[in-house]
């Protein structure tokens, strides 16, 4: 079966996701290297929000690969009712692997979001990647926010500053 070639409208939204996706890697990237980790956790709405999506499944894999070259080690966790839809999104420099549970999904019953996460990063060896659950310490920035701050910072006339949660 022949593949459909994709509109120019396709392609010019494809292209915007992918310049998205890289921009809010970096800035992660710089966050992270900021605040002295090796990555960060994003939980769902952290997901939805940088990369403007609902249905989080039907791009993870194009996110990740575009991320891939500031967090070389990605672990998602889904919900456990949606075997797509992204729950928690690990992301490291460092190798994650040997330190997370096992599974598809880190759901604990009536346990709140983020204790689940918060529990999982106390209970990572010493020797881990050092991450943090990013909305726990920064607040959301805005798309045009974080341009106009990767702007500055790499034309040298700004340094990174992050608002931090108070």
């Amino acid at each position: 079966m022949p593949t459909r070639k994709m509109t120019i409208q396709e392609r010019e939204i494809m292209r915007y996701r992918r310049r998205l996706t890289r921009t809010v890697g970096l800035y992660l990237a710089m966050f992270a290297w900021k605040a002295g980790l090796d990555g960060v956790v994003l939980m769902l709405y952290d997901v939805r929000e940088f990369f403007g999506i609902y249905n989080t499944g039907s791009r993870m894999d194009q996110i990740k690969e575009d991320i891939a070259r500031w967090f070389k080690y990605q672990r998602v966790y889904y919900l456990d009712k949606s075997p797509t839809q992204v729950h928690y999104l690990f992301l490291s420099s460092s190798n994650l692997e040997p330190y997370l549970p096992p599974g598809r999904s880190l759901s604990q019953s009536k346990m709140p979001k983020r204790s689940v996460v918060q529990k999982v990063l106390a209970a990572m060896d010493q020797n881990a990647p050092k991450l943090k659950l990013f909305s726990s310490l920064v607040e959301m920035p805005k798309q045009s926010d974080i341009i106009a701050d990767l702007a500055l910072f790499t034309a040298g006339v700004k340094a990174p500053k992050l608002k931090m949660v108070p």
